[in-house]
């Protein structure tokens, strides 16, 4: 098992986190410019670990990244 192995399983691990979590907020997120601050704010506010959910895609975003 070499390194580059390592880093490929863990950015498939990040990938399949940046998926998973983008699919749960495109459920609540509307791109609509009058609507779109107001669904980032019930997504954070009004739904169930939503501030989960967008904390762990902005992570996962930032750990593709580096």
């Amino acid at each position: 098992m070499n390194y580059s192995n390592v880093i490929g399983f863990l950015l498939f691990l990040v990938f399949i986190l940046q998926f998973i979590s983008g699919l749960l907020l495109s459920c609540y997120y509307s791109p609509f410019s009058r609507m779109a601050f107001d669904s980032v704010y019930y997504i954070m506010i009004e739904v169930n670990v939503g501030w989960l959910i967008r904390w762990l895609h902005c992570l996962g975003a930032t750990l593709f990244m580096l």
